[in-house]
């Protein structure tokens, strides 16, 4: 399902982020990249995600090169297939949770009736129905995450990334986010978690060290 050949990623001439990286990802797959801050963690998240492009390098997901794609065209991508969750989580803080879901899926479609079913869908899968007419600012931190969770199910995204899920939650929300997480596994996701938490080294999951901008197996 993902396919990265000689990944390299530079911002300056002489300042290398990702350095000639190459993995392979197979669908359904819990993959862990572990590493500290600044080791490139993010930025090959985004890569993947298709918020940013390799300066080198090949990025094969479904076996289409998304790295030659054009902006218009991976916005659709991306609607199509990605469903990306950022550390801080990027919801529109004044608009309710279902809002916020009716933006991401209204890239998709122009019926309510389908709208209204794959949010109410992805609001259940993500265990935030309960909190679906409620102010993004005014929830707890576990919340805003599972709302997040539920915007990148909601065009039925059979890729799932995670940048850095635990860092803003207490215990008992982490080990609540790990049973989530575990739920979409079953459901045949492709997740790719990027962490420097060791609470994910409980999980059974393919897992990469990154280091000074390598990956290692």
């Amino acid at each position: 399902m993902i396919d990265i050949q000689n990944l390299t990623k530079k911002v300056q001439p002489n300042q290398t982020i990702l350095d000639n990286i190459s993995f392979r990802v197979k669908k359904g797959e819990l993959v862990i990249v572990k590493g500290v801050s600044g080791s490139g963690k993010t930025t090959l998240l985004s890569i993947l995600a298709t918020l940013d492009k390799p300066t080198s390098g090949k990025v094969l997901i479904n076996n289409q090169a998304v790295h030659k794609l054009p902006d218009l065209h991976l916005s659709l991508f991306r609607a199509q297939h990605i469903g990306f969750v950022a550390q801080h989580f990027n919801l529109i803080e004044h608009l309710s949770v279902y809002d916020n879901l009716l933006i991401a899926k209204g890239a998709l479609t122009n019926s309510i009736k389908e709208a209204k079913s794959d949010i109410t869908k992805a609001l259940k899968q993500a265990n935030i129905l309960h909190k679906k007419d409620a102010i993004v600012k005014n929830l707890s931190g576990g919340e805003k995450q599972r709302t997040a969770i539920a915007r990148a199910l909601v065009n039925c995204a059979d890729i799932l990334l995670f940048d850095e899920p635990t860092a803003a939650l207490d215990s008992k929300n982490s080990q609540t986010f790990l049973e989530l997480l575990q739920n979409l596994h079953k459901m045949q996701k492709t997740i790719i978690v990027a962490t420097h938490d060791p609470i994910f080294d409980t999980l059974k999951a393919k897992t990469f060290i990154m280091q000074d901008g390598k990956l290692y197996e």
